[in-house]
């Protein structure tokens, strides 16, 4: 017998048959039969069993995996935040273990921690220790995970977000990992139980270093190094402390062993009344269990706190908790159903208006009174999305926020005059036209120096029907909303242009936000609407606002000649009015031409008709800009 057909059974979901597989191998590698045979119990639901297994083998020797192994017995007992500590202690020691920073990715995610928790599965999986153990209890976990959808505990956007955050940050990925994303999705696709098990048996390399290093002989050849705990009935009169006699190494006796202990346990338990499992995820709604608040210093390093010119934030502190409490509502939210979370940086911004627009803040429900402050109402979106612009702005070192007894109110405190972001959503909010108000730009003018984060593009190289599988993919990781499944989405793509920089693509408008159709259905052609994918940061811009042509042009165009001219108009007509007819004859006002402005921008005048009419347009584009163009009526 091998431990790589053990680790097989314990793979296909076979437990019994594992713990039988281990429970051979305690004379060929002891520390290594003990881990699997804690796990299997542990998965078989014997977790009385799994739990002695796990103490005796701390008792023999304390490493990061065999503590690992302890706190993962816990953990399925229910003991979910005692299990979290237990591993976050073993993934400090051994950082590059996948299967304890997956365990300690799912102890979060079952606590309701998707966000920290789905970043310890990516982590995880692209460590190189245990990778292949790590993948085996992932698919377990998804398989749980999609039990779960099946009974209507969780949407399934939850559960398609969460897996397509996890596949598209791997790093190195294997085939193993494709066949087990492939199978999760596939089954919350047709709402069907995931098969545990893989097509290919498990490699010596998996089983390698299931526990500690191999010991030269059976435990009974060396003491164990702390004192374990001894059984009540064994009481000697030396003053040293009690041992227990070494395990023995025939498989009868330890059956035997295992079997008594099993009994007194038991009896002790007499009187206990049991507690169930909890469902997972909880669902104890009264709770709050969103992210605590972070302190009212903000950026700050020890030196610059020497320094003269460090800046407190101050104020009513019942409008700080408001306030921050609406921005992490904001954030929980955005974290939770997209794949792609808005960071606190313009890019972010600009990520978190398109998953506004695509329903986020309507599902942002007002905060309860005990955070509202005296004679206050605002509502918890106002607050959140203010809190978020206000945030990008107060990052600068010379910045910080001043907390008025109204929310709204509130400002940020520059060098250069104050700062109301509350002001700027409002009228974003307000505004019949998604771009009568920019979120963006003036965000980006008082803090210019943010990192944005980067970006490896995954379609570089993708043709033809990979290329629109990948961005179905993308897209929907992307979204807020999505409705359909990626097969769906993907029949429905057609790409329009390949660029250096973006790929434009037309896709059916069930599978977009409600604004990327335009005013009057004037950016649809047919049933499709136009979107573009940014190769360099990741982003999806919608071709009907014309914030979103400014920033395609951006990345496509880097300056504005008579010799691009016409590529550049064409270009702006058959994204952001592609059913509609660009004048090319006639007078001279309506032709495309070039013009030239006071401020040293020059731009193009055209004239395009569509259902919307006939619109005047002026594309322009000023040098020494952040954002160069701007597209606009004459």
């Amino acid at each position: 017998m091998s431990f790589a057909e053990a680790w097989a059974a314990y793979a296909s979901g076979d437990f019994e048959r594992a713990a039988r597989l281990f429970e051979k191998s305690v004379d060929e590698d002891w520390p290594s039969a003990m881990v699997g045979m804690a796990r299997s119990f542990s998965s078989l639901g014997d977790h009385e069993t799994a739990q002695d297994l796990a103490a005796r083998l701390n008792d023999f020797e304390s490493t990061p995996v065999t503590v690992a192994v302890m706190g993962e017995v816990v953990g399925a007992l229910g003991q979910r935040k005692a299990a979290e500590e237990i591993l976050e202690v073993a993934a400090q020691q051994a950082p590059n273990d996948a299967l304890i920073r997956v365990v300690l990715g799912e102890q979060r995610i079952r606590r309701g921690k998707w966000d920290v928790g789905a970043s310890d599965f990516i982590a995880g999986l692209s460590a190189n220790g245990r990778r292949d153990l790590a993948v085996i209890h992932t698919q377990h976990v998804l398989a749980d995970l999609i039990e779960a959808l099946i009974q209507g505990k969780i949407r399934e956007d939850d559960a398609n977000k969460f897996i397509n955050r996890i596949d598209y940050n791997i790093s190195a990925k294997t085939n193993r990992m494709a066949q087990v994303f492939g199978a999760a999705r596939r089954s919350i696709a047709n709402r069907t139980p995931m098969q545990l098990g893989f097509e290919t048996a498990v490699t010596q390399q998996e089983q390698a270093v299931s526990g500690p290093p191999p010991r030269p002989g059976p435990p009974e050849s060396r003491p164990p190094k702390q004192p374990p705990r001894s059984q009540a009935s064994q009481k000697q009169p030396s003053a040293a402390p009690p041992r227990r006699p070494p395990m023995p190494s025939g498989n009868s006796e330890l059956l035997k062993l295992m079997q008594r202990d099993r009994e007194t346990n038991e009896k002790l338990q007499q009187d206990v009344v049991p507690v169930g499992l909890p469902d997972w995820p909880s669902r104890l709604q009264t709770l709050d269990t969103l992210p605590s608040t972070p302190p009212s210093l903000l950026n700050i390093t020890h030196e610059e706190i020497r320094g003269d010119h460090v800046h407190f934030s101050g104020g009513n502190i019942a409008s700080e908790i408001a306030i921050r409490r609406g921005l992490d509502l904001v954030l929980s939210r955005a974290s939770a159903l997209s794949s792609f979370p808005p960071e606190i940086t313009p890019g972010g911004l600009a990520r978190l208006e398109l998953l506004c627009w695509d329903g986020l803040l309507d599902s942002i429900e007002d905060l309860p009174d005990e955070y509202q402050p005296p004679d206050s109402d605002v509502p918890a979106r106002l607050l959140g999305l203010g809190a978020f612009v206000g945030s990008i702005v107060a990052n600068r070192q010379d910045a910080a926020w001043r907390f008025e007894k109204n929310p709204k109110d509130s400002q940020v405190l520059l060098p250069d005059g104050n700062f109301n972001p509350f002001d700027l959503v409002t009228r974003w909010m307000a505004a019949q036209d998604v771009d009568e108000v920019d979120l963006v730009e003036p965000v980006r003018k008082l803090n210019p120096d943010v990192v944005e984060r980067s970006w490896l593009d995954p379609t570089e190289g993708l043709t033809d029907r990979a290329l629109v599988l990948r961005l179905a993919e993308l897209w929907n990781a992307y979204r807020w909303d999505q409705k359909g499944t990626l097969a769906e989405m993907a029949d429905t793509i057609e790409v329009v242009a390949e660029l250096p920089a973006a790929v434009i693509f037309a896709i059916d408008h069930g599978f977009a936000p409600p604004i990327a159709r335009g005013p009057k259905n004037a950016a649809m052609v047919g049933k499709r609407v136009m979107i573009a994918y940014l190769r360099a940061s990741g982003d999806f811009v919608l071709m009907a606002s014309r914030k979103h042509i400014a920033r395609l042009l951006k990345v496509v165009y880097p300056t504005l000649t008579p010799e691009v001219s016409t590529g550049v108009v064409k270009l702006v007509c058959a994204t952001y009015r592609p059913a509609g007819k660009l004048v090319e004859t006639g007078g001279e006002s309506d032709r495309p031409h070039m013009v030239k402005f006071n401020n040293g921008a020059i731009g193009v005048r055209f004239v395009i008709r569509s259902s919307m009419g006939e619109e005047r347009l002026q594309l322009v584009w000023t040098p020494g800009r952040f954002q160069p163009w701007h597209l606009g009526a004459q």
